[in-house]
């Protein structure tokens, strides 16, 4: 099945909701994600090359289709995350879908960003109210930078000042709510 990317299924995967198996207080949907995706990654790593923003923008396009394994499940059953990208890799055909072949550390950089943006959200989440997503910060953040390891020292040193910007808007508003409740 091929789609023309206008009038066809395929033009709904940004529409699709994330988060579906954790309580959140805010929506987001996979096109905002891939989004904020690629904001974060110009940020730190610089311009995007084409093939490194058609890949930010398509990567999670599978989920209109399969839905998402949460985070966590992925991150403790390699098995299971490996059957569902071999699933995944199927879907991309179905849909007519051909992901940019990028570089490995291009691979690195993108699921660092994306890992950044899902701590962001959960940021935002408990700058909102919501206690549960602490569990989404602490796990996405400690993974972003665990993996940002593997990239070159001053990019590793990039996403570490990037982090810790993030650490101090968050921790500014959370602040900010506090002397507003009083």
């Amino acid at each position: 099945m091929t789609t023309d990317y206008v009038t066809d299924y395929l033009r709904h995967a940004g529409t699709v909701l994330r988060y579906h198996a954790w309580p959140t207080i805010q929506v987001q949907t996979i096109g905002e994600h891939c989004w904020q995706v690629a904001l974060i990654y110009e940020h730190i790593f610089g311009t995007l090359s084409s093939p490194v923003e058609k890949f930010i923008r398509m990567h999670d396009v599978t989920e209109l289709v399969m839905g998402d394994i949460p985070f966590p499940t992925k991150r403790n059953n390699p098995d299971l995350k490996a059957a569902f990208n071999a699933a995944e890799e199927k879907v991309l055909v179905q849909l007519g879908v051909e992901m940019p072949v990028i570089e490995p550390v291009d691979a690195i950089r993108i699921k660092v960003c994306d890992l950044l943006e899902m701590t962001a959200f959960g940021m935002i989440d408990r700058e909102l109210g919501s206690m549960l997503a602490v569990p989404i910060i602490l796990r996405t953040m400690a993974a972003a930078t665990e993996l940002a390891k593997q990239l070159p020292r001053p990019e590793y040193s990039a996403v570490l000042m990037y982090t810790v910007k993030l650490n101090e808007r968050h921790e500014a508003a959370l602040n900010q709510r506090m002397k507003s409740e009083w």
